[in-house]
């Protein structure tokens, strides 16, 4: 596995055997799970027709 196969199973909340992370790179398992909390925390964001960005963070 490579970093956007990381990124894919978090994405579409993919069924994933533990193995397979296991032996994957652990600096590609770390930029998969990074690019998925960047499009995550990007898709947060939302325009209001007022034209206001409003973020969605906890």
């Amino acid at each position: 596995m490579d970093r956007w196969d990381i990124y894919e199973v978090l994405k579409n909340n993919k069924d994933i055997k533990i193995k397979e992370i296991e032996e994957t790179n652990s600096q590609e398992v770390k930029e998969g799970v990074i690019e998925f909390l960047l499009m995550k925390n990007h898709t947060s964001l939302k325009i209001q027709r007022s034209g206001q960005i409003v973020t969605t963070q906890k």
